[in-house]
């Protein structure tokens, strides 16, 4: 019972607070790997690399695009183009999909190019 609970609790938490990795490339290599766990990963100028963590849905997808817009305030450079690396995501809503829509007509106004890769 208890185990139970706690696996349900744990879900619910990774699916309530989404987590999105800054990916950087690793050097000499063309593999990116999260700046937070590999310290000499670095961007290419200009380009934001994120990854998403974790299932999207209607009550998650506005603290992901708050933490797309905290990983841009982030970096020390101006920000060309936002690759959304979409690797780890098995499954969405069409809530989502609005959003996106949106996220992506805001980084157009702004003369920024979204790119998404790995969506399954």
């Amino acid at each position: 019972g208890v185990a139970i609970a706690v696996s349900l609790a744990w879900v619910l938490y990774e699916l309530a607070a989404p987590r999105v990795s800054v990916l950087g490339l690793l050097p000499g290599t063309n593999v990116f790997k999260d700046i937070g766990r590999f310290g000499d990963s670095s961007h290419s100028e200009g380009v934001l690399v994120l990854q998403l963590q974790t299932n999207l849905y209607f009550f998650n997808i506005n603290r992901v695009r708050a933490a797309l817009k905290r990983a841009e305030r982030k970096v020390q450079f101006v920000v060309q183009c936002v690759v959304l690396d979409w690797s780890r995501v098995s499954s969405i809503d069409t809530n989502v999909v609005v959003s996106l829509k949106e996220l992506a007509s805001d980084y157009r106004k702004r003369g920024i190019l979204l790119l998404m890769v790995g969506v399954q």
